[in-house]
């Protein structure tokens, strides 16, 4: 009986790091540990209902030329790049705010008690500075650039609308030419 009891402790202790890692899964990035979209998506609107009560911006991060890195130095340094970004982002975000990464070089900031555009434009900037700084990987000197979208919830937004809102300011910023931000109006939609 004692063998039986410490095989049932030991498959319990199993079952339960099993449990932890599918957790960890469902809700971070593989490449990155940053939340996954899913994850985000709940800050988000654990952020719209909560303290901050809808003082709250997303900005929408795309990687200029990220593609350039896997095609010209490999997969293996773009994912090395995508990490050291991920790490640099990180440094860059305020207690209760939110860097998360959506899938290939996306990646999304949600930054509470946002009370104006210009208190998230100011952060876009920095965010744009601290990217346009050369990265090294593989002993590579690597330059990116970035495009931001900027959402500031209106305090009735819905999660996904205020992502996607983001999105779409982000690719007019890439149409715009490209290492910069645009805050999305729905006055031009």
């Amino acid at each position: 009986q004692v063998l039986l009891a410490i095989e049932n402790r030991r498959l319990v202790t199993q079952v339960s790091r099993q449990a932890d890692m599918f957790r960890t899964k469902a809700t971070q990035d593989g490449l990155t540990g940053l939340p996954n979209r899913s994850e985000f998506t709940g800050r988000v609107e654990a952020a719209l209902h909560g303290p901050s009560r809808g003082h709250v911006a997303v900005l929408f991060i795309d990687l200029d030329g990220f593609k350039a890195v896997n095609d010209t130095i490999g997969h293996y340094a773009g994912d090395a790049t995508l990490v050291a970004v991920a790490e640099r982002l990180t440094g860059m975000v305020r207690p209760g705010d939110t860097l998360a990464r959506l899938g290939g070089d996306e990646f999304v900031m949600l930054c509470t008690c946002v009370d104006n555009t210009q208190a998230a434009t100011t952060v876009a900037s920095r965010v744009l500075h601290a990217l346009n700084q050369p990265f090294t990987v593989y002993g590579r000197t690597i330059d990116l650039s970035a495009s931001i979208g900027i959402a500031v919830s209106a305090g009735k937004d819905e999660p996904l609308r205020l992502v996607e809102n983001a999105d779409t300011a982000m690719y007019e910023a890439k149409r715009a030419g490209r290492s910069r931000y645009l805050v999305f109006d729905p006055e031009e939609r």
